[in-house]
């Protein structure tokens, strides 16, 4: 029997499932720069397993409920980080750079990894 045959017999609906149940909390590195809107800070966070996220800093002003007529209405502002973007690269990242090419208005990210590679990301759209 050749070797495609023996494995079609061992089980056709056999399948491959990888997921991770819970991701990392713990952050390993982080950095800030305009990766995908050219004059919008976006926070770049590495997590142990690889894992790559974008989050972009909202705020909002909202007027203050106050029971006082005398004082004036003071906005209360409110911030928080919005995730534009997770990416899994299932690899150990070992060291990230931030790189801005002469002419561009966004952010490159050089990453390396423990297996000596080298990737360049840009990140488009979000």
């Amino acid at each position: 029997m050749t070797e495609e045959k023996v494995m079609r017999q061992i089980s056709p609906e056999l399948k491959l499932l990888d997921l991770t149940l819970k991701n990392a909390s713990a952050i390993q590195s982080s950095t800030m720069g305009e990766f995908i809107t050219a004059g919008t800070q976006e926070i770049l966070l590495v997590r142990p397993g690889g894992a790559i996220e974008v989050y972009k800093i909202e705020s909002s002003d909202t007027p203050k409920d106050d029971q006082d007529d005398e004082e004036e209405e003071e906005e209360e502002s409110r911030t928080w980080l919005k995730m534009i973007m997770r990416v899994e690269t299932r690899s150990v990242i070992r060291s990230m750079e931030i790189v801005r090419l002469a002419g561009e208005k966004r952010d490159l990210v050089i990453i390396g990894s423990d297996s000596g590679n080298v990737s360049v990301l840009d990140f488009q759209g979000g």
